[in-house]
C-alpha cells in the first residue's frame, strides 16, 4: 500500500476522473522527468500505459485510463476518497504519502 499511498499524495497535485467503468488519472507538471518517475509508479502498480505530452504552455501533462475492475477495491477507494478523507493506519504508508504530496 505504500506506493498506492506515494501515489495519493502526488495526485494531491493531480485529478482523478471516475467515469462509469474506468478512473482516468491527469497530472502536469513542469518536470517531465519526474513525471516519468510516476509513469513507472503507475505502469508498475495497473500494469497499464501512461502517455506524457510536453504542453503548448511548456508544461508535461501525463494521463492513463484503467479499467476499474482492474483495480483492487480497496486501492480504488482510496484513490477515489476525497483527500480530506483520506487516513492511512500504517506508519511507511503515511510517510509514503507526505512524500508524494
Amino acid at each position: 500500500m505504500e506506493t498506492v499511498a506515494y501515489l495519493k499524495g502526488v495526485l494531491a497535485d493531480g485529478h482523478i476522473y471516475e467515469r462509469k467503468n474506468t478512473i482516468r488519472i491527469v497530472a502536469r507538471q513542469k518536470d517531465g522527468e519526474w513525471l516519468n518517475y510516476i509513469s513507472s509508479i503507475i505502469t508498475r502498480t495497473f500494469n497499464i500505459e501512461t502517455r506524457i505530452i510536453k504542453t503548448n504552455d511548456n508544461v508535461w501533462m501525463l494521463w492513463s485510463y484503467i479499467k476499474k475492475s482492474d483495480i483492487q477495491s480497496e486501492i480504488l477507494e482510496i484513490l477515489l476518497k476525497p483527500l480530506n478523507e483520506t487516513r492511512f493506519e500504517d506508519d511507511k504508508d503515511k510517510i509514503a504519502f507526505v512524500k508524494g504530496f
